[in-house]
């Protein structure tokens, strides 16, 4: 689901085109012969940023540009970081204030290499978020300072998410190499919920938390990390004491691996995440290959 080039920039630069943008936006659903995956309403894309294209169209001259420092950055391991960027209330500002006062919306950032996570909408949290374009610690000439990430050097470019500090800093998205920003109506991990197994909600909870951001259930989630549910359930090829150990410690059997460990979960959250990964077997939106490349399709174009 996503605008049209002509709507985006239609809503970009104030033409009165809501029916038209909105009309843009269709989803198709593909049905499962297994048990059904969400009982609620497909979450619907409402507006999409795509910032690379909204800067090179000179949609955020109008901006006033915002320096922010940042006391605990997790990208470069817990350092001091000062930034200049754009308020992220000031970027939603192209989207019309009806549709952003809306009941049930979320924030989706999508980073170029497939990471992506969401926020409630909440504008209180959210003055004190920037959309940085440019560290400010960077040497002459450049915009960004490198970090290393596992095996591989990593800069945030094109655009980083920071945040004013605050003592929930671990559980604010910090997605770097940000390319769009979208705008939904609903749940967009519903389609991840066992609500064939409502009993099984706490392990929900414990993988949207720590591991949506990079794997997907039912096609629900990040890319950077492999999807867990289908065309096959994680648990019906690898063992759960092997998934288990991996969780925990995953540079123990792949050095460098830019997977974190999650060695702070509990014994019995991890029973939580367990269960819920083997009841997800239950309910998936599609059965083979090809049947999972038309859904995945169908959910963002």
């Amino acid at each position: 689901m996503r605008f049209s080039r002509s709507s985006l920039v239609c809503w970009v630069f104030g033409a009165c085109c809501l029916a038209a943008a909105l009309s843009a936006c269709g989803h198709k659903s593909e049905q499962s012969s297994s048990k059904a995956a969400s009982k609620n309403k497909t979450p619907e894309a409402l507006a999409e940023l795509d910032l690379m294209t909204l800067e090179a169209q000179g949609a955020f001259k109008t901006l006033q540009p915002v320096d922010i420092d940042v006391v605990n950055d997790p990208a470069y391991h817990g350092g001091r970081k000062r930034f200049r960027g754009y308020a992220l209330l000031d970027l939603l500002s192209v989207v019309p204030q009806n549709v952003l006062d809306g009941d049930d919306l979320q924030l989706r950032f999508h980073a170029a290499d497939g990471y992506m996570t969401s926020l409630d909408v909440n504008r209180d949290l959210m003055r004190n978020a920037v959309v940085a374009y440019e560290d400010l610690e960077a040497p002459e000439g450049k915009r960004w300072v490198n970090f290393r990430k596992g095996k591989r050097l990593m800069t945030p470019a094109p655009f980083y998410l920071v945040w004013k500090s605050s003592h929930d800093d671990e559980k604010l998205p910090w997605p770097y190499q940000l390319l769009r920003i979208e705008l939904v109506n609903g749940n967009v991990y519903d389609a991840a919920f066992p609500y064939h197994e409502e009993r099984m909600t706490p392990g929900y909870t414990i993988f949207k938390t720590h591991c949506m951001s990079c794997h997907s259930i039912n096609l629900a989630g990040g890319s950077l990390g492999p999807e867990l549910n289908v065309p096959l359930n994680v648990t019906e090829y690898l063992d759960l004491t092997f998934i288990r150990a991996y969780i925990q410690g995953p540079r123990s059997f792949r050095a460098r691996s830019v997977m974190p460990d999650f060695n702070e979960l509990s014994a019995q959250e991890m029973k939580q995440l367990m269960d819920y990964l083997t009841v997800m077997r239950e309910s998936k939106v599609c059965s083979n290959a090809k049947a999972c490349e038309r859904q995945y399709d169908s959910t963002v174009n």
